[in-house]
């Protein structure tokens, strides 16, 4: 399970947004009362969030008055438009943020704070949170337990995106192809004649990405697999597996890996401890554009999945930030196979 970030860090940062968001007319924050029932939290903990802010200078706390923001902490700059993002249930402390997403914003002059639904339960209370400072919400994958938050947030006139799968057809999206990726995977890997591929991932769940699936890349891919080849994808490995199959019997059958970007490095390290090279021994193929530094120099193959998200996600903000525009959006950018010397046509007979 995903760790949860505390409420004492939740309450700190909304008061720290609320100091670089203030234009120096109204310096008093919110009541340690109105605090504790924001975030569903005891005063103990909004009174540690306070005294935190205090004692680093930006919080002066006058007894009997109540607690300003100090003057002097006030950020003399032009203030851009903040966009808050949420990824899964709106909990974990670690929220993976897709490059697109943030290639976009910056592109559009605008900044990202990463944002965390309260405890207390109740959807008003995270627009209280977001009503003063944040311009416009992205949501990455929601679940159906995050179904009342995303129409509150609607309601309020407030712009929302979901950046996922769910929901499209109620809310402004721009939708992960996943499924659409797993199919151009195996049409790609298929035609050069790669028919046994190790899949390596590194997540805790399968909700995250499962093969028995047909709605995740891998699921898809599985499936894609099945049709072109007839036969079973044996190959979905976590990197502790993958370890293990290396030590215990070496790349096997296997003749290209596909893994994300991010699993690159470890993933080379173990190849090159178990004496095997690429794209000689095995070739390789990553979601996202990995460092040529990971292969020697090689130009990598990858799976570009964020040129058309990028350009879609600058055309949302640019229509409801800048431009005001209400009409629903809704795009489904396609992912695109770029070429590499990490990947070549299979060689191995009877793989």
């Amino acid at each position: 399970m995903a760790p949860v970030i505390p409420e004492y860090m939740r309450v700190r940062k909304y008061l720290y947004s609320l100091v670089y968001n203030s234009d120096g007319t109204d310096l008093r924050i919110p009541p340690e009362n109105e605090l504790t029932r924001m975030f569903g939290v005891s005063r103990v903990t909004v009174r540690g969030a306070i005294h935190g802010l205090v004692d680093d200078g930006i919080l002066i706390s006058r007894r009997g008055v109540g607690t300003f923001i100090n003057p002097d902490a006030l950020k003399r700059e032009h203030k851009l438009p903040i966009i808050g993002l949420l990824y899964g249930n709106g909990r974990q402390v670690f929220q993976p943020v897709d490059s697109a997403l943030l290639l976009a914003i910056r592109q559009c002059g605008m900044l990202t704070e990463p944002l965390y639904i309260p405890n207390s339960k109740a959807p008003e209370r995270l627009l209280e949170i977001i009503r003063n400072n944040i311009s416009a919400i992205i949501w990455n994958n929601p679940g159906n337990a995050e179904l009342p938050y995303l129409r509150a947030i609607r309601n309020s006139g407030k712009p929302l995106l979901i950046f996922g799968k769910r929901f499209s057809n109620e809310f402004d999206a721009v939708i992960d192809t996943r499924t659409e990726r797993g199919k151009i995977l195996a049409d790609h890997l298929v035609a050069l004649g790669h028919r046994h591929v190790l899949y390596i991932h590194n997540y805790q769940s399968k909700s995250i990405d499962n093969p028995d699936s047909p709605d995740s890349t891998s699921g898809s891919f599985a499936q894609r697999l099945r049709q072109l080849t007839g036969e079973q994808f044996d190959g979905f490995l976590s990197l502790d597996e993958f370890e293990k199959q290396l030590g215990e019997e070496g790349i096997g059958h296997y003749t290209v890996i596909y893994s994300d970007a991010a699993l690159v490095r470890p993933v080379t390290e173990l190849l090159e401890k178990a004496g095997l090279r690429v794209p000689e021994d095995i070739s390789y193929l990553t979601a996202w554009k990995p460092a040529e530094y990971f292969f020697h120099g090689m130009s990598p193959a990858y799976i570009d999945c964020s040129t058309n998200q990028t350009a879609d996600i600058v055309e949302w903000l640019k229509r409801k930030i800048i431009d005001g525009d209400k009409e629903p959006f809704f795009r489904f950018p396609a992912s695109i196979i770029r070429s590499g010397e990490t990947l070549i046509p299979n060689r191995r007979k009877g793989n």
